[in-house]
């Protein structure tokens, strides 16, 4: 991964690193729900090994429940590598994957990735990634493939400035998003090397199916020697588009949104929350969406005290409102630190189908996390013009308990009737890619059986027959048939215990789960009378 130091420098890690963190894919698909859930594992090309996964980058929606997502196919749920590979969904359900063609020069598919995709329609779509033409990361070269009318082909090297820094010290070539007007037009950012210290930011235009490269040009403080990147892109039509991502500015690295019109690009630097620090080397935009043309949203991370945030911001016309903090759930640990992994938390994936329905995720650290350096996927998802704050997704059953997770939310694509998010997921034994439909209310517990005592009930419930797709959080009783809930202190066990009842008086019980989705409704009222210590003597 290239990434921007104080001096101007980049590191060299891995080029998959740089595209997708670490793990394997997941999806989450939502209407206008809050929380994510229903997971289910992406599918593996025909004729793979059982232990085959696939590593999933980026995703887009032509249509709500017609997808087409790209990553890696492992042969092994312990394989970090493979050959680049498409996963397909239709009408709701993921039905196939397949390895595209790579260019002639390829010298084999180990080590190439497709790392993003844009699909104008269904069935037409243009995917982006690296592919090797030697043994090192030096020799990765930037790449895109078409599908027309259902069909992969046509997969081409894309070109690069001339500047282009050549050698083994010059570090790797990057490429992270992709946009389409159609798959004959269509506009891909990244960041190549110009020497073995500094990395620039570049853009790709295709017209009629020919492509052709630029240096990016970033705001005016950005010095000769700083380094930049863009990280996403968002076009309406050929000349017409938003791309986003950071730069040296002299003092630290600072968000940066680069506007095309008519095929001329500006540029314009971008606040980050009042609580960060102006030369942290996390500041940076990751993603940005622009659901009319003159609206976008862009999603971050910076650099504060406490660690590293998320952040949200938007722009109507030229005129940019106020940079918001995106809210952690209860669980995030008060220290956001990333351990010196530039850009791994924060706000990864945001899309959205009108300025007020959006969807969006990233990762953060819980503070239930039992695993060092560990860190779990976040959602989010927008109610008019504020963000809700963010929810733990739930994951496919048998997986790896949030606590024991890496996982991450690296993108996502917004239809008016639905969103769809994927990311990574990867546990210490092995990882699985998944994709989830909406979450919705669990339905009522039952309560099996109720244990009298002297001043307390013991209730023995069934669980709920459908969870919505996300695990149950906790149950609540109420003793006068639902008029007033408490938190049973037992949390999901489903086992209550129900103490200091008043002997003689008679209790009208119901239950009900909660996950973060919400409340189920209240199971049947059980009616049941508090027994005393005569009572226990002589049973009635």
């Amino acid at each position: 991964m290239l990434t921007s130091t104080a001096g101007g420098a980049f590191k060299l890690g891995a080029c998959v690193a740089a595209v997708a963190i670490l793990g394997v894919g997941l999806g989450f698909t939502v209407a206008s729900k809050e929380a994510f859930g229903f997971a289910t594992r992406l599918p593996v090309p025909p004729g793979s090994p059982k232990t085959a996964e696939v590593t999933v980058f980026g995703v887009s929606c032509p249509r709500a429940g017609s997808c087409v997502a790209t990553g890696v196919y492992g042969a092994s749920r312990s394989a970090t590598s493979g050959a680049p590979v498409v996963a397909s969904e239709v009408s709701g359900r993921w039905v196939s994957a397949l390895k595209p063609p790579l260019p002639s020069d390829a010298t084999n598919a180990r080590g190439a990735l497709l790392a993003a995709i844009s699909c104008p329609s269904v069935g037409d779509c243009v995917a982006i990634g690296m592919y090797p033409t030697g043994r090192t990361v030096a020799t990765l070269k930037p790449y895109a493939v078409a599908e027309a009318k259902g069909k992969w082909s046509n997969a081409k090297e894309l070109p690069l400035p001339a500047n282009l820094a050549k050698g083994l010290g010059a570090g790797p070539i990057t490429v992270f998003s992709v946009s389409c007007a159609s798959v004959r037009a269509c506009t891909v950012v990244g960041q190549y090397p110009v020497s073995d210290v500094k990395a620039e930011a570049f853009i790709d235009t295709e017209m009629n199916g020919s492509w052709s490269a630029a240096q990016a040009r970033m705001p005016r403080d950005a010095p000769v020697f700083g380094s930049s990147s863009l990280k996403s892109i968002s076009c309406h039509d050929t000349g017409d588009c938003e791309a986003a991502g950071w730069y040296f500015d002299g003092a630290g690295v600072s968000p940066a949104v680069l506007s095309e019109t008519a095929g001329k690009w500006s540029a314009v630097k971008v606040n980050i929350p009042s609580n960060g620090e102006l030369q942290g080397a996390d500041n940076s935009i990751n993603t940005i969406t622009c659901p009319t043309r003159s609206e976008c949203v862009v999603g971050g991370s910076y650099d504060t005290t406490a660690g590293v945030e998320g952040f949200f911001d938007d722009v109507t016309g030229k005129i940019w409102s106020k940079p918001t903090e995106a809210k952690l759930p209860i669980a995030a640990s008060a220290h956001q630190d990333d351990h010196g992994e530039s850009g791994l938390l924060g706000i990864h994936a945001v899309s959205c189908s009108t300025p007020l329905h959006c969807a969006a995720g990233g990762a953060f650290i819980s503070s239930v996390d039992k695993v060092p350096d560990s860190y779990s996927a976040i959602t989010y998802t927008r109610s008019g013009r504020a963000w809700l704050p963010g929810l733990t997704p739930g994951l496919p059953p048998g997986s790896a308990r949030p606590s024991l997770q890496y996982s991450n939310v690296v993108g996502a694509s917004c239809q008016p009737s639905g969103c769809t998010i994927v990311g990574t997921y990867y546990d210490r034994y092995s990882y699985g890619s998944f994709s989830a439909t909406p979450a919705s209310l669990p339905s009522p517990p039952v309560i099996r059986k109720i244990t009298e005592r002297i001043g307390a009930m013991t209730l023995s419930l069934r669980p709920p027959s459908a969870t919505g797709g996300l695990p149950i959080i906790r149950y609540q009783y109420s003793v006068d048939a639902g008029s007033l809930w408490k938190n049973s202190t037992s949390g999901a066990s489903t086992t209550i215990v129900l103490t200091h009842l008043v002997a003689h008086h008679t209790y009208r019980l119901s239950v009900r789960a909660v996950t973060e989705e919400g409340f189920s409704a209240g199971s049947r009222v059980v009616v049941a009378t508090a027994r005393d210590e005569q009572q226990r003597r002589s049973p009635a």
